[in-house]
């Protein structure tokens, strides 16, 4: 998975589901602590003003695309086509996918 700059914040390059399975069931099963940011418009504006935002944001190990200005920009700014992502659709078909428990906080 690459990491793109939209503007100040972070955000992944999802141009397939099956390589963003790969990427989160690999964290699963690492055992690594991390925590999902939904990209869009909105969060990229208050990266650019709050400096805590920003670090909250780009400390994140899946920075997800979530709406249709982080889309865009991918398209405007680097040429590129990117997918909007239901990041707790995903996680539940790589929970099933796998047979992995899923607790749910919330």
């Amino acid at each position: 998975m690459k990491i793109y700059k939209i503007f100040d914040a972070n955000c992944f390059l999802v141009d397939d589901l099956n390589t963003l399975k790969q990427y989160i069931l690999n964290l699963v099963e690492t055992k690594m602590g991390t925590y999902s940011v939904a990209i869009n418009a909105e969060k990229i504006v208050l990266c650019e003003k709050d400096e805590k935002i920003r670090e909250l944001i780009n400390g994140s190990k899946l920075p997800i695309p979530d709406g249709a200005g982080a889309v865009l920009s991918y398209k405007y700014l680097y040429g590129l086509k990117c997918l909007k992502v239901d990041l707790p659709k995903v996680v539940l078909e790589v929970a099933i996918e796998h047979r992995k428990s899923v607790y749910r906080l919330g």
